[in-house]
């Protein structure tokens, strides 16, 4: 099942759902989208910035990063060389500590 969370933040029900019918929920643009030029909200965020620059990562890692230690896969796309070493490097070179986890997941 795919779920688009095109506003950061989290959708407990719904991966509890699939978790209990053994459906695996894969987050699609978990980056989200923005207006042309713009930048999406969640790599503006202060609190993913601020795990970000604690880890030395960028805030797209966090983010997708906070993702994958739920075990939910993420679907991402560019035409950039660094950000698709980013995501496929950078994301699993390191992990959030549960404060972290809990900070990020409290995020509207």
């Amino acid at each position: 099942t795919r779920y688009r969370n095109q506003t950061w933040g989290r959708d407990d029900a719904t991966l509890a759902a699939c978790r209990r019918h053994n459906i695996t929920l894969m987050a699609y643009s978990p980056l989200g989208s923005a207006a042309p030029g713009g930048v999406p909200r969640v790599l503006s965020d202060t609190n993913v910035r601020a795990v970000a620059a604690a880890h030395n990562r960028t805030a797209a890692a966090v983010a997708l990063r906070w993702l994958v230690q739920q075990g939910v896969p993420v679907v991402t796309q560019s035409d950039k060389k660094e950000h698709m070493v980013d995501d496929l490097e950078g994301v699993f070179s390191f992990e959030l500590t549960d404060s972290e986890m809990a900070r990020l997941a409290a995020i509207r």
